[in-house]
């Protein structure tokens, strides 16, 4: 089964399960991860607390993996995804918890491609009064700017596979938006 399959549910025990476990192994009492995200793209960050101190640390491939996930997994079709999350977990409970904010803007965001907001909403439907305004005002840029480049590119595929007869080919060039 992938995350995909999963509900979210059993991928929040899944992220529980294996940072509990690289906490436990990694000699730390407390284990703090701050995730952000936004259209296809995303940032995840670990701190550890060992002796009272806290310092950034790299995690085992699947404990990052586990935590990937949850941002999907956690969607709903009227809500959304979180923009960001922080999930800590402490020994000797072991125990995953979890702030979200679905309305606030991304630490991403300064590095987003216009695209990646107009991706957030075809990946991650809202219902209108879920959509904050600084998205609302992104997406409407992208349309202003790109949409029409996206449209004319789409006629164009579909000419050539009009032309080609039913067989798409490919185009001969490259573009980018």
């Amino acid at each position: 089964m992938n995350d995909l399959d999963s509900s979210a549910s059993e991928v929040f025990e899944k992220a529980q399960y294996h940072l509990k476990l690289w906490l436990e192994e990694s000699g730390g009492t407390r284990l703090d991860v701050k995730c952000t995200g936004l259209g296809s793209t995303g940032m995840i960050r670990f701190w550890m607390t060992m002796d009272g101190q806290k310092k950034s640390v790299r995690v085992s491939e699947c404990v990052g993996s586990a935590v990937t996930g949850l941002r999907g997994a956690q969607a709903s079709p009227e809500r959304g995804a979180w923009f960001y999350s922080h999930l800590w977990v402490e020994l000797p409970e072991g125990v995953l918890y979890q702030e979200s904010d679905w309305m606030c803007v991304p630490d991403t965001e300064s590095d987003a491609d216009l695209g990646a907001y107009k991706t957030e909403l075809d990946r991650y439907p809202r219902d209108q009064e879920f959509i904050p305004d600084w998205l609302r005002d992104k997406v409407e840029q992208w349309r202003l700017e790109r949409g029409r480049m996206v449209a004319e590119y789409v006629a164009e595929m579909e000419e050539e596979y009009r032309i080609e007869g039913g067989k798409y080919c490919g185009s001969s060039h490259l573009r980018v938006w």
